[in-house]
């Protein structure tokens, strides 16, 4: 060899290696792009999706010292209906940020990406790069993850650990290591210390993995000790996990309650809240599409992945049977049916089926989406209720003397972050939200009020959301009063529910309100005048 040869071939041997290493980062990159843009889309988006009365309660407990939490669950109550792993990692990331309202989402929004990311993943192994890209577009374009996946609750936790654990479990079946099985136990345990319901989660993935590998040696040896280590390292929660399932142990007592549930809560996974499937024009078109996408998968993939949707299936019957399916629970099948849906539309030969499946969820992802732009669709408009606004304006009646009453959880958490209310003077620092766990002059929930003597100011605010009935409630009892003693009421009424008598005539147990906020601005003669007059108006901002 000559010295040119030799110079040339030091020099193009690096170039290979760099190439292979770019070639291997490709699919890494694409795939990573469009997660990119769905992170700063929900970033930015984020001023314009309420925060719900859930994330309010479960923040606000968050805010408080650990021992509060741990104690709970060490005395076997437990808190908000799920395990504590979720409320340590945002007690953590409250501390680390002082509840700066900017970053209150940041973790789900991240634990979300991350999960779509696994779960590509997981596509990929099953029905190469294709169903891998299909699966993440799928998630970018997903109108329900739009919603459910920002919320600072453990939704898109769950959501996270399941894809890393479908992921995992996939892994194990190509390659079964005592390394590759050590990480799926790992996320079993995550999984059940995430969510109660995640021991049904297991045992289905456990009758998947006898299916599987039942000839395998070992695997009856394998499944039982990896039972009991599951179960022997879930003793301090034992206690907490048996009383909330006594407290919530109930049985569907209509069927016809059941069926709807169920198409509903499967219609929404799909198309979201944001179109509400009573609007007909829309709601038809999007039912049928859904029906017919779950049926083109169902009957056209691999028995090995159609059980991942029969799993589903079955989860979402368990919790109809046992009254706990919503809108919230959802998430946690959505990994199982998107990951047929992805490996049907990325591997399926028949171009036909790919097709009609793309167009079916086209067709679904087109009407949630035009649900979230127009606002004016919503199941449950919580999404949009106008609590900033309203927080804004009483705070500033506050400073000036005013007094509120209120029961909704969304709005005090608005109007803590307003009026800045913390339990030390030592700089801003998020808390706990009013009236309970942080306090401030003027402001009172129903029932603090009357049992403090009803208590007036020149001004006072009464405000109303969900939940709760119209009737024989504390807050009625304080409207009441304040009509009878008095001088001037008027009223505003935002988030009229279009659904409200379909809701009471089939679920009376939600206690909707017809009109989802109502404010009432009245005017008090503090000397004890018992003068009154009232003009009602109402708005709703669409």
């Amino acid at each position: 060899m000559s010295l040119g040869q030799a110079q040339c071939t030091m020099i193009r041997a690096p170039v290979k290696r760099i190439s292979l290493a770019t070639h291997d980062m490709l699919p890494v990159v694409r795939d990573g792009f469009p997660l990119f843009l769905l992170g700063i889309t929900l970033a930015y988006s984020n001023r314009w999706f309420t925060i719900i009365d859930d994330e309010a309660t479960v923040l606000s407990d968050a805010a408080q010292p650990l021992d509060t939490t741990l104690a709970l669950f060490r005395s076997g109550i437990g808190q908000h209906e799920h395990p504590p792993l979720h409320d340590l990692l945002l007690h953590v990331w409250l501390w680390f940020t002082g509840g700066a309202f900017t970053w209150l989402r940041a973790p789900s929004i991240a634990f979300f990406l991350v999960g779509l990311f696994l779960l590509s993943r997981a596509a990929r192994r099953i029905g190469g790069q294709t169903s891998a890209t299909v699966l993440l577009w799928l998630g970018v374009l997903w109108p329900y993850g739009f919603h459910f996946g920002r919320l600072a609750i453990w939704y898109s936790f769950a959501f996270l650990v399941i894809s890393a654990l479908t992921w995992a479990y996939l892994r194990f079946c190509d390659s079964p290591t005592s390394y590759a099985w050590a990480l799926v136990l790992f996320l079993e345990f995550a999984l059940v210390c995430t969510n109660y319901f995640g021991w049904a989660l297991l045992g289905l993935l456990g009758a998947d993995d006898w299916i599987r590998h039942h000839r395998r040696p070992g695997t009856a040896r394998r499944l039982l000790w990896s039972s009991a280590l599951l179960v022997i390292a879930y003793a301090p929660l034992w206690p907490a996990f048996l009383n909330e399932f006594n407290d919530g142990a109930q049985r569907i007592h209509s069927w016809r309650a059941l069926t709807l549930t169920l198409g509903f809560n499967t219609y929404t996974l799909l198309v979201s809240e944001s179109m509400a499937p009573w609007f007909w024009r829309f709601g038809i078109p999007a039912t049928l599409a859904v029906a017919s996408s779950l049926f083109l998968v169902f009957f056209r993939v691999h028995r090995d992945v159609r059980r991942f949707l029969l799993f589903a299936g079955l989860l979402l019957l368990c919790m109809g049977v046992n009254e706990i399916l919503n809108t919230k629970r959802v998430i946690l099948v959505a990994p199982w049916v998107f990951l047929p849906m992805a490996v049907a539309l990325g591997s399926l030969e028949g171009p036909m089926v790919r097709r009609g499946l793309a167009l079916s969820l086209l067709v679904v992802g087109g009407i949630g989406w035009y649900g979230i732009s127009s606002r004016q669709y919503y199941a449950a408009p919580r999404f949009i209720e106008p609590w900033l606004t309203i927080s804004g304006e009483v705070a500033t009646a506050l400073r000036n003397g005013s007094g509120v009453i209120g029961n909704n959880r969304s709005f005090f958490f608005y109007l803590t972050y307003a009026l800045h209310v913390h339990k030390n003077g030592l700089g801003w620092r998020f808390s706990g939200t009013l009236p309970t766990q942080v306090r401030s002059e003027g402001v009172w929930s129903p029932e603090e009020w009357l049992a403090a003597g009803q208590p007036l100011r020149p001004k006072m605010f009464w405000v109303r959301g969900l939940p709760g009935s119209e009737e024989g409630t504390p807050m009625a009892a304080a409207a009441i009063w304040l009509d009878q003693h008095c001088i001037d009421r008027n009223d505003r009424r935002f988030m009229r529910d279009p659904a409200y008598e379909w809701k009471r005539r089939y679920f009376p147990q939600l206690g909707d309100l017809s009109w989802r906020v109502e404010i009432r601005e009245y005017a008090c003669d503090t000397d004890g005048m018992n003068l009154h007059s009232s003009g009602i108006t109402s708005a709703n901002p669409g």
